[in-house]
């Protein structure tokens, strides 16, 4: 492939990136969506997966070594365990605004000065070859496309695209991880940009998986599954290497906690713990895609390239196949993969040899301080110098050092001293008598055996190696020498330095620590990292600090580092937090001033760095651990008490709301109870007028004709009936709703109810010509009143004969047992009942908040009644459009076992 072509498209994809992170930091509102989704919290956390784990795996599962998995079976115990382990790490750094693990092992030991230079060097020792790792990654993809034949031969340093390509990482973490100096925000953009990372790398590694299994083993299943049985006969291990799987998983484990990308994203990242809990399978799920196809990808590059270069297998199969596409896209994939890991590990490292290494130098040579301009400025450039230095470091080992291991060795060897810091920084969540001595020892003596076993072979030429293998041996020293340490010579190296190291490293941990004297300062933080959870959010609003310095001077402090414009936000802050504090500047400082200023620098230097300017204008007392407990206490106190208010002002809330409720439901049925006053006497006086106006007429005109006299009379006596129905009514309803009326249960035959309640109606049916169609199959005994749900199926039966097609009326009358009830429908063709009334037909008279709706004219208290009567019973009745007539259908239930006795 030409390289213009490759040049082209990668740099594309890193302006993709660049977009990606500007966009995300104008935009506020996306920017807090995205940043604080759990999915891309978890794709964040997949910067795990490297260079190392998309060439790197392939080409150790090639040599039939399947211990690749345990780099991310760890992890994934690690993530199981999210909701406990993360969960205390992410509470304390929140906490007391830790940003680095090396700030978090500073921490917990003191904020001393030496133990974070020795952390943050440390890391930055065994973080380098991690770099160079995906240096490389990136140098032997490209050379691989752009010479498959190998003919490209050795490039000088400026030949080298990987020289150019780390530049522009550098000004891309440069432009977007030093934006801020405050280190405790935030950074959406480098979230998202990284998210989109691992969905590119994952996408790009299941495509070119599909294509290449494809390829190479054929469209069908058979042709596949044989590729891989013969791969596993092939390299399968007469005996399984037990103590290097468990060394392994362990160390993976340990390093994935301790790796300062991962803590990064992780914690740093992370403003709600919320997350951990959709990340505890999210994450895994990710690594099992990302492995899906390590192994087939493995065997056919066995298979069709024997000669290559296993960790290039990935890259080299595209191309033997001519698909330049994947190729490219398999590329980028790769790219994506390394470009993360260098991004986040070299702002991370970057911070930490700001915050311990060169902003303490700076603080204690006035000469140093001399080159800068202002010191609010000091954190971006040290950060920015950093990030140039570690990825200068990082090309440099990567051009001298990086082609003597593979990549899974170069990744091992950093995971091994990674590692190391999970002594002190997980026995400092737990163990309570941890010292400082006990930790720099520990981490001195693994530190040694790490560097005496894996990385001194590769710093001295083979020669010189096996020379000074030969004269330990003339000694009768050769279990001591690197390449045999202790015997164990039948053992991967990388297994027999993390033992050693890691036994060497508790061994003295424990027993410095054990020996030692922990200083007050030592003791205050153990109780705090111990009993996160116990003191929970009181940590924050503690204060552990007792001294004297004016107001005046912390303002000034926070002005020299922080700028006019952040001093002046965090002053105001605090003084809205804490309302009853003096901040004049000629006042004594509180107590609880120094340690939010504290805290506000340590976001930004480190709290190391902060605890020395701290102690540079303030006289300190010693804190005692009881007052730091009785501190802690009170600080929970207030918290409780504060919690309890905000638990009465909310029952009080509700409880208003309550009363609210009660008394416009009051409201409600008192015209409720005029509305039916009103429509019960305005029903009462039609009648009533009518039979007064005939009743005058027949005593005025006594000579009337005996036709119409007949008449009157009988209009008389219906409007009396009618008088006397609504009365009855009426006092039915009131008995419903009072409770008063009584169910008389017995066992009913259905048919024969349904029967005799259409016999009653039939004569009415005939006059009308109405078409009446029964469904009535045979149907089990119900326990019901009889008379009660007759004079249902009378009522919903009359309105459906009122309402029918006065010129083809029809009605259907149906039955049928489902869900144990009895359904009973009466459907009718007339005009329906609309979608707005179907409930309100069923409510006495009818008052409603919008009077503009009524009731159908006419439709009285007979469908309230038949609802209170089938309410009774345990069962529903409704209105709905008729499925097999034009109409309205008319539906009520009744349960098949209601039993009721008197």
């Amino acid at each position: 492939m030409n390289a213009a072509v490759l040049i082209f498209n990668v740099a594309f994809y890193l302006s993709i990136l660049f977009g990606i992170a500007a966009y995300i930091d104008r935009k506020q509102v996306v920017a807090d969506i995205l940043s604080s989704n759990p999915y891309v919290y978890s794709l964040g956390l997949a910067v795990y997966c490297t260079g190392w784990t998309y060439f790197g795996s392939i080409g150790r599962a090639s040599t039939g070594h399947l211990d690749f998995l345990t780099i991310y079976l760890g992890p994934t115990l690690v993530a199981v365990l999210m909701p406990v382990v993360y969960r205390k790490m992410l509470r304390i750094s929140k906490a007391l605004k830790i940003t680095t693990i090396s700030d978090f092992i500073t921490t917990r030991y003191g904020k001393g000065i030496f133990i974070g230079n020795l952390v943050a060097g440390l890391t930055v020792l065994g973080i380098i070859p991690y770099i160079a790792l995906q240096i490389r990654a990136i140098s032997l993809g490209f050379q691989t496309i752009h010479s498959p034949d190998g003919s490209i031969g050795h490039l000088t340093f400026w030949q080298d695209p990987a020289l150019y390509l780390t530049a522009l990482l550098g000004l891309f973490t440069v432009l977007f991880a030093t934006r801020r100096i405050a280190t405790a925000e935030k950074n959406a953009g480098l979230v998202v940009t990284i998210a989109f990372e691992s969905l590119v790398k994952l996408a790009a590694f299941l495509l070119v998986g599909v294509f290449i299994s494809y390829k190479a083993f054929g469209p069908g299943s058979d042709g596949f599954t044989a590729g891989i049985e013969n791969y596993f006969s092939k390299y399968s291990p007469s005996e399984p290497d037990y103590f290097s799987w468990f060394s392994m998983l362990v160390l993976s484990a340990l390093a994935f906690l301790m790796l300062p990308r991962q803590y990064e994203m992780g914690i740093v990242e992370n403003d709600n713990e919320a997350q951990l809990f959709k990340a505890s399978w999210l994450f895994p799920f990710y690594l099992f895609l990302i492995n899906l196809f390590v192994i087939p990808i493995a065997a056919a590059g066995n298979k069709l390239l024997p000669d290559s270069n296993p960790d290039q297998y990935i890259i080299s199969l595209p191309l033997y196949f001519n698909n330049e596409t994947i190729t490219l896209l398999t590329y980028i994939g790769g790219f994506s993969a390394s470009t993360g890991m260098i991004i986040v590990s070299t702002a991370a490292l970057s911070r930490m040899l700001s915050n311990n290494i060169l902003i303490p130098a700076f603080l204690q040579n006035a000469s140093l301080r001399r080159l800068i301009s202002s010191e609010n400025l000091l954190p971006v450039y040290t950060r920015r110098f950093s990030i140039i230095a570690i990825l200068l470091l990082a090309f440099i080992y990567y051009r001298s050092l990086s082609d003597k291991y593979s990549l899974v060795s170069i990744g091992l060897i950093s995971f091994a001293a990674v590692s190391q810091f999970a002594v002190s920084a997980l026995g400092g969540m737990y163990w309570k008598q941890a010292t400082k001595r006990g930790a720099i020892g520990g981490l001195v003596g693994g530190f040694v055996i790490w560097f005496y076993i894996l990385l001194l072979p590769s710093l001295l030429s083979p020669e010189m190696m096996s020379s000074f293998h030969h004269n330990l041996d003339s000694l009768g020293l050769s279990f001591l020498s690197p390449l045999s340490f202790m015997g164990m010579t039948d053992i991967d190296p990388i297994g027999v330095a993390f033992f050693w190291s890691m036994l060497v490293n508790l061994s003295l941990y424990f027993w410095l620590s054990i020996l030692d004297e922990p200083s007050l300062s030592e003791i205050n933080q153990a109780e705090i990292f111990t009993g996160i959870f116990t003191y929970g959010a009181s940590v924050e609003q503690s204060v552990a600090w007792k001294g004297s310095v004016k107001v005046r001077d912390v303002r000034q402090l926070l002005t020299r580092f922080l700028g006019e414009a952040q001093t002046h936000s965090i002053i105001r802050q605090f003084a809205y937090r804490y309302a009853d504090i003096s901040i004049l500047d000629d006042s004594p400082a509180d107590g609880r001033l120094v340690n939010y200023a504290e805290k506000s620098l340590s976001a930004v230097i480190g709290n190391s760095s902060a605890r020395m300017l701290i102690s540079s204008i303030a006289r300190e007392e010693k804190v005692s651990l009881d007052e730091v407990v009785e501190i802690l206490k009170e600080s929970q106190e207030l918290i409780r008490l504060n919690r309890e208010l905000v638990r009465t002002h909310q029952q009080l809330q509700r409880a208003t709301e309550e009363l609210q409720k009660s008394n416009k439901k009051l409201r409600e049925q008192e015209e409720l109870k005029d509305e039916f006053l009103y429509t019960v006497t305005h029903e009462l006086r039609t009648p009533l007028t009518a039979i007064k106006s005939l009743i005058e007429i027949l005593v005025d005109n006594v000579d009337l004709p005996e036709n119409l006299r007949e008449h009157y009379l009988q209009t008389i006596n219906r409007e009396t009936d009618r008088i006397s129905r609504l009365i009855t009514q009426v006092l039915d309803l009131e008995n419903f709703e009072s409770g008063k009326h009584q169910l008389h249960i017995d066992e009913t035959d259905p048919v024969e109810l349904i029967r005799e309640s259409i016999a009653s109606m039939d004569e009415i049916i005939k006059q009308k010509n109405i078409r009446l169609s029964i469904d009535l199959p045979k149907l089990p005994k119900i326990w019901c009143d009889r008379d009660k749900i007759t004079q249902v199926i009378i009522n919903l039966l009359g309105n459906a004969i009122k309402y029918c097609n006065t010129e083809k009326g029809e009605i259907q009358i149906s039955a049928y047992v489902f869900d144990n009830q009895l359904k009973i429908n009466i459907s009718d063709n007339g005009p329906g009942v609309r979608h707005e009334l179907r409930q309100i037909i069923f409510e006495k008279f009818y008052q409603a908040p919008n009077q503009t709706i009524r009731k159908p004219k006419g439709s009285g208290l007979g469908l309230a009644i038949c609802k209170k009567i089938i309410q009774l019973h345990r069962g529903r009745i409704w209105v709905e459009e008729s499925d097999t007539l034009p109409g309205a259908r008319f539906s009520f239930t009744i349960p098949l076992n209601y039993r009721h006795y008197d």
